[in-house]
């Protein structure tokens, strides 16, 4: 609190902010992403949301950074077909409709002008856990962390789940997945989603710990 100029000049006049390149969204955002926060964008189905990220990947990667898209719903491949069509700026129709040269154009024409990666990762719903999610991460560190960078370590702690604890957000969207859930009928819901609906009328605590003792360890000999 003893250097108003400075906090000014860090907090204020100096926050990086990323434009999305989608005028709507970063009047919303005020400019755009603010470097080192979260942004989540929350809507009903039907809204446009998955439109809506796959043009923000096209942007993102025209910008000069790297897009990791993790879906839950649609196929890699309908991605991957999504964030084409906004690249070419095509309908879904008229790529489908090229030949393969013309493709093939196309694609060189916008790869040549990208210098960065674009990493489109599947989760069927309701088959996402934290073991999937863990070889994933493992996935990306063998793939991206090599050399010196290979030794930096990774760790994996359970947590917990208490639907009433939770925050607003994390609340809302349990929810929507439990109504989703229930809208099926029985015969229609495997383990996961029973396992599910079970999970959310109780609570369960995992943490141990015993699991940040390895952590610990770590930080007293870096």
């Amino acid at each position: 609190m003893d250097e108003p100029e400075r906090i000014y000049q860090e907090v204020i006049k100096n926050e990086k902010v990323v434009g999305t390149g989608l005028k709507a969204l970063d009047e919303l955002l005020k400019g755009g992403f603010h470097e080192k926060s979260l942004t989540l964008l929350l809507s009903p189905t039907n809204i446009g949301k998955t439109l809506w990220m796959c043009a923000l990947a096209k942007n993102m990667l025209q910008a000069g950074y790297n897009v990791l898209y993790i879906t839950f719903e649609d196929s890699e491949n309908k991605i991957g077909q999504r964030i084409t069509q906004n690249l070419f700026d095509l309908s879904r129709d008229d790529l489908k409709a090229m030949s393969l040269q013309d493709y093939q154009k196309c694609w060189n024409k916008y790869r040549s002008s990208i210098k960065t990666n674009l990493y489109i990762k599947e989760f069927p719903e309701m088959a996402t856990n934290a073991l999937a999610i863990h070889a994933f991460i493992k996935e990306l560190k063998e793939r991206n962390l090599s050399g010196e960078l290979s030794d930096i370590p990774l760790y994996y702690c359970r947590g917990a789940f208490d639907l009433a604890n939770m925050h607003f957000t994390d609340k809302t969207l349990c929810k929507m997945l439990i109504k989703s859930i229930e809208k099926k009928a029985p015969g229609e819901r495997d383990e996961r989603d029973e396992g599910f609906l079970e999970l959310a009328r109780t609570s369960c605590d995992w943490t141990d710990k015993s699991y940040i003792g390895p952590i610990l360890e770590e930080c007293k000999t870096a």
